[in-house]
């Protein structure tokens, strides 16, 4: 996480209540945060749920080298013995049963690197912009991954909402910070590797979905870049490694290369688009192409069937952002500026699913220690503990003291 506020402590709640033996479960939240507020809320929800009894910790970095990539290299020092390591964006509200649903696959598969379970949205209805994403994002998920899990081809880990086994992070040569893709560069070197992966379509993991223009551009750069990095990083590797076949290859090839059709139809409609004025022949073979285009994006509202009366909508915003991402290709291509600073999107939490197990909380200015004390209510009374100020352990805890709302 990073300075995300209104996210900061849901997911700490979520993966704190987790169905799972509890000797067997360890936390780290990984925060980047700069903003003191933010700093100050996780260390009291950390602080409140080791009073609990979890096992929980926060890792802060100095510097941000590498953004999420950097920062789960350095978690993956204080994680060793563990087995298995499921990753959580801030905006994931993961169910209480996720790890008893998901590592089951990794221990009944070996030859799986990780598990990748379904995203559902908080806000797919929130506006015309997220039920554009929430189309496109369900083809991917529902269509694209779980058809590339069952056909044995490349099928990369989504970056969150899902299961690792720490064995093929290792094999693989862990998290890389030469991409904006540190996702899709680790499950392509684990595939390249012999590693296999799992798609469950049952399990899924609410996120939420950038409800503004601005995060949405942001977001979308990021994904349409970073695979043109790996491209450039990998390709030699693919086509010389004999774990994978020819047909496996060509896959490969063609899935980190799908950034150049946004660059192809751009030249289609700047270039071949104008010459119908003055070569009618052409004209029937513009007519195929402009209908086969349509089909395809039409296909995706397939996956998300009670938007179909927004079809028209969707092809349009579909091909509206090519121009966009042909940008962002090109910048992939040869790193430029954006290609080499992760830009966190900006998170709001305007609709927080109802059964996602936030805890009520407040701050109390009369700990035992005499310094301020954090409190949270069991639905009776409030129980409330200090900071000692060094170790960041809670010092006491007392009863009854009257909160101040936060």
């Amino acid at each position: 996480m990073h300075n995300e506020l209104v996210f900061c402590q849901s997911i700490i709640d979520c993966v704190c209540n987790f169905e799972y033996p509890k000797d067997r479960l360890r936390i780290h939240v990984l925060d980047d945060s700069t903003d003191e507020t933010i700093i100050n809320l996780v260390k009291k929800r950390v602080l409140m749920w080791r009073k609990r009894g979890i096992r929980i910790d926060i890792q802060r970095r100095i510097c941000r080298h590498g953004f999420k990539a950097g920062s789960l290299n350095e978690a993956m020092l204080s994680t060793r013995g563990a087995e298995y390591i499921a990753l959580f964006d801030v905006d994931f509200l993961p169910e209480p049963d996720f790890l008893l649903r998901t590592i089951p696959s990794l221990i009944a598969n070996p030859n799986a690197a990780f598990v990748q379970a379904r995203w559902t949205f908080t806000n797919g209805k929130e506006s015309l912009l997220t039920r554009m994403q929430e189309i496109s994002l369900n083809y991917h998920h529902k269509c694209e991954q779980e058809a590339r899990s069952r056909a044995s081809f490349f099928m990369n880990f989504n970056g969150t909402g899902g299961v690792w086994r720490t064995a093929a992070i290792e094999q693989s040569g862990g998290w890389n910070t030469d991409t904006l893709v540190e996702d899709l560069d680790l499950s392509l070197r684990a595939y390249l590797n012999g590693w296999t992966s799992i798609y469950l379509t049952d399990v899924e993991c609410l996120s939420e979905l950038p409800s503004t223009f601005a995060a949405y551009l942001s977001q979308q750069h990021r994904w349409t870049s970073g695979p043109i990095q790996v491209l450039r990083k990998l390709v030699g590797r693919v086509w010389k490694t004999k774990q994978i076949g020819f047909f496996q290859k060509i896959f490969c090839t063609c899935f980190l290369m799908r950034g150049f059709v946004h660059l192809i139809n751009i030249l289609y409609f700047l270039i071949l688009m104008p010459f119908t004025i003055w070569l009618p022949e052409i004209a029937m073979f513009n007519m195929v192409n402009i209908c086969l285009s349509i089909v395809i994006t039409m296909s995706h509202i397939a996956f998300t069937p009670n938007e179909f009366s927004r079809v028209l909508a969707y092809v349009w915003f579909d091909n509206a952002m090519c121009l966009f991402k042909a940008g962002a290709t090109i910048s992939g291509m040869f790193n430029f500026g954006l290609a080499k600073v992760w830009h966190v999107t900006p998170k709001f939490a305007r609709k927080i699913h109802k059964d996602s197990p936030i805890v009520d909380a407040a701050t109390c200015d009369k700990g035992p220690c005499g310094q301020n004390a954090f409190c949270d209510f069991d639905g009776v009374s409030y129980e409330c503990l200090c900071e000692d100020g060094h170790d960041g352990d809670p010092y006491n805890i007392r009863t009854g003291c009257t909160p101040n709302s936060e």
